[in-house]
Parts: structure tokens; C-alpha cells; sequence
């Protein structure tokens, strides 16, 4: 293989001019920009990427761990980054931590191996672990600041650069709707515990059941695991309680397809007996029979103004002071909870 020696004597010029013109780091005339650039293809020269990084200390190399790759809010958010990633000349090593607090904390460990710039991150820790949350605000490897990004969790308070959505307001926003529709006992299909998305979407449900009157009964709670299987057996759970309920808001898209199915199994009509929300709005609330009503959430968006933020605190353009963005959310209204809306209604971007 041709080196950046051959090329500057087929050229004619210094070895410091043929770097100069591969790395557009000084001026070079157009006369001898053409000849390296003519010795470059003669020799059909490539620039050796990680010698070159490692002279400049990055490697133009981000990681990314996600929560897992079985659950599908997932895709579309990495398609985001990716594309993102790929069109500003960064590569992509990617994680599923399979929700395991361990196994994420690994993966974290591996990417530093890696000499990744910069870490996305969908964290699955316990809000509980904050010296973990502060170890990853200063992280480094190899005697430089490795940046992190958190997806989904608000982690600003502990100086990492956060990409959202508001849960809280998302958990009202549905909430509300049922309430609007004639609902007055409204079940929650809940995530785990341990995650303040969670908690945050469940104080919204709490925040709109009282400012109707109505009593917070956490008997109304079931927890999930964010599958569809988690959302079945959690419905099952509350009509073998005995629970009564005419409204159930899952908290996300792919346990209400278990919902559904549960209640199906049940003869429990859905909108005409109980009306149903999602969150999320992935590709089965469009699909489903009857299609889901639920909160969406501009995924694609979400991993791309978290890759652009990345990138910026890696090349030092990110504005100062700005530590979260906050993605938009909205209603998206099917038959769930209205037989006569549109069956299928799709958005831009799933």
C-alpha cells in the first residue's frame, strides 16, 4: 500500500504539504493541491483513519448503548444517530444493555476500551445510583474527556447533556383524554419501578386524576417490563383482581398490544367498554386492531439531535450553558378511544 511518503515524492512536495491538503489544516496553492491530488490517485493511496486520529487524540468513534434491541421504540431512534453519525464522519460501535444495570456499566467500560469521543446513552440504572450518574459526567480515557449524552432520562442535574421528552406532561396529556372521553377508573400499565420515566408519567396520571376530583389508587398500578407479554400478563393480573376500570393507559405502545389481547381474550370491547392509550407511537399503534390512541414521540428526532449534541460537545461548538433539549410531544387520536376516528392515521415520523 502506497504511504503519504510515496505520495509527496510522486507529487513533489513535502511530506507536511500532503497533510496539509488531506487535512485542510493550512492553506495549500491550487497548483499544488492538484498534484497531491492527482499523485493520490495515481497511487490510489487511502488515508490510514486511526493513525491519523490517534495523532489528533479522537477517533471520530461515538458508542451507544441502548436499553434493548427487542423493544421497538428502539430502531427508529437508532437510525437517527446513525445517520446523523454517518453523514458528519462518525463511526458507530452499538450496546443493548438488556436492561441490566451490570451489563450496562460493561458496555460503558468496553466503549472506553474502544476510545470512543463520546457515549449516547439509554441508562436502565435505578434513579437511586447517583455516584454512578456523576462518575459518568467526568468521564475520560487515554488522558481525555469522554462526553456523554443521556436518551430519554433527564440527567442534566448531574451535569449530562439530556435529550427528553417531557414524561410528565406525556402521563397528564393521556390521562386527561380518558377522563375527556368519559372515563372515571383508569388503570395503569406501568414500566419498572426503578425508572424515573416511569415515576414521572405516573405523577402525570396522579396530577390529572385530581385535578378531575378523583381519588390516586394504587391498587389501579400494574408494572410491566415494557414487552408486549409484560402488558398482557399485567392485564390479566387486574381482571382476575376484579378491578373495575373503563379506561387503561399503558405506558408504552407495545405493552397495550398485551393489553389488548388481554382483554380481547375477555370479551372486553375496546372503545365501546374500556378505552386504551399508548405512548410512544411506534409502528404497531397504527396497525393494531383497533389501532392504538396514544402519546407521540418523535423517535428518529430524538436520536438525532442527540448524536448533533454529541458531536458538538466532542468538537467544542455546543453553546455554552446548554445542557438539555427538550423533544415535543403530542396526542395522536385512534380508534382506542374513538370508534369513529380513522383507523391506521400514520405520522412522518414513527
Amino acid at each position: 500500500m502506497a504511504t503519504i511518503k510515496d505520495v509527496a515524492k510522486r507529487a513533489g512536495v513535502s511530506i507536511s504539504t500532503v497533510s496539509n491538503v488531506l487535512n485542510s489544516s493550512k492553506y495549500v496553492s491550487d497548483e499544488l493541491t492538484q498534484k497531491v491530488q492527482a499523485a493520490i490517485a495515481d497511487l490510489h493511496y487511502r488515508v490510514d483513519v486511526t493513525a491519523r486520529n490517534m495523532k489528533i487524540r479522537n477517533t471520530k468513534m461515538i458508542g451507544v448503548i441502548v436499553s434493548s434491541f427487542h423493544i421497538i421504540f428502539v430502531p427508529q431512534v437508532m437510525n437517527g444517530i446513525q445517520k446523523y453519525a454517518s453523514e458528519h464522519g462518525y463511526q458507530i460501535l452499538f450496546y443493548s444493555s438488556d436492561f441490566s444495570f451490570e451489563k450496562e456499566k460493561h458496555c460503558v467500560s468496553l466503549l472506553l476500551d474502544h476510545k470512543v469521543d463520546g457515549i449516547i446513552l439509554n441508562s436502565v440504572a435505578s434513579y437511586l445510583e447517583k455516584k454512578y450518574f456523576r462518575e459518568l459526567a467526568s468521564l475520560t480515557a487515554s488522558h481525555k474527556k469522554v462526553f456523554v449524552v443521556s436518551l430519554e432520562r433527564n440527567l442534566s442535574s448531574y451535569g449530562i447533556f439530556s435529550v427528553h421528552v417531557n414524561n410528565f406532561l406525556g402521563g397528564k396529556i393521556a390521562t386527561k383524554y380518558l377522563l375527556e372521553g368519559g372515563c372515571s377508573h383508569i388503570a395503569v400499565i406501568s414500566g419498572p419501578k426503578i425508572h424515573d420515566v416511569v415515576y414521572d408519567r405516573l405523577c402525570g396520571y396522579r396530577a390529572a386524576l385530581e385535578d378531575a376530583g378523583l381519588v390516586y389508587d394504587t391498587s389501579m398500578i400494574e408494572y410491566g417490563d415494557y414487552t408486549t407479554l409484560s402488558g398482557y400478563l399485567a392485564m390479566k393480573r387486574i381482571i382476575m383482581n376484579g378491578i373495575q376500570f373503563d379506561g387503561v393507559f399503558s405506558c408504552n405502545d407495545q405493552m397495550a398490544i398485551g393489553v389488548l389481547k388481554a382483554m380481547k381474550e375477555n370479551r372486553i370491547d375496546c372503545p365501546s367498554r374500556v378505552k386504551v392509550i399508548g405512548f410512544d407511537n411506534t409502528y404497531v399503534s397504527s396497525i393494531a386492531v383497533p389501532s392504538l390512541t396514544t402519546i407521540n414521540v418523535p423517535k428518529v428526532r430524538m436520536g438525532t439531535v442527540a448524536a448533533q449534541k454529541l458531536t458538538e460537545m466532542i468538537e467544542g461548538t455546543l453553546p455554552s450553558g446548554e445542557i438539555t433539549y427538550e423533544i415535543p410531544i403530542g396526542l395522536v387520536q385512534r380508534t382506542t378511544t374513538d370508534l369513529d376516528k380513522e383507523n391506521g392515521i400514520e405520522l412522518e415520523d414513527w
